[in-house]
């Protein structure tokens, strides 16, 4: 998040990892539009934005759902700027998927059914 300007959808989620994630949700509430959260950790996650004053986000099943919705957040938001639509999850991958290689992989194949 700290490495892109300009506007951000974010996608994040999954299997939730201990740690303290302040520094990271006051850097989503600075930075990110719109996140799309997905995997065990939404609901967490959504009650630490909350915590955090930002509500700009959306909880859905999946990939399959995250990444429609993102681009369409892109296109509603920001009709006429570049977006950035980054897949940032700060979880483990294991809820959903075999390995994180997988879930890019298949973030990679969502992105890709968008502009075919």
């Amino acid at each position: 998040l700290n490495s892109i300007s300009g506007p951000i959808i974010l996608i994040a989620g999954g299997d939730p990892k201990v740690g303290d994630g302040n520094l990271w949700f006051e850097a989503i509430r600075d930075k990110v539009a719109a996140t799309i959260l997905i995997g065990k950790a939404a609901p967490q996650f959504a009650a630490y934005l909350k915590d955090f004053q930002y509500t700009d986000f959306h909880l859905v099943d999946g990939m399959e759902e995250a990444v429609p919705l993102a681009f369409a957040q892109a296109r509603t938001l920001f009709p006429s700027t570049p977006v950035t639509v980054l897949l940032s999850p700060a979880c483990a991958s294991f809820d959903q998927y075999s390995n994180f290689e997988q879930r890019g992989e298949h973030f990679q194949q969502c992105s890709r059914r968008l502009v075919l």
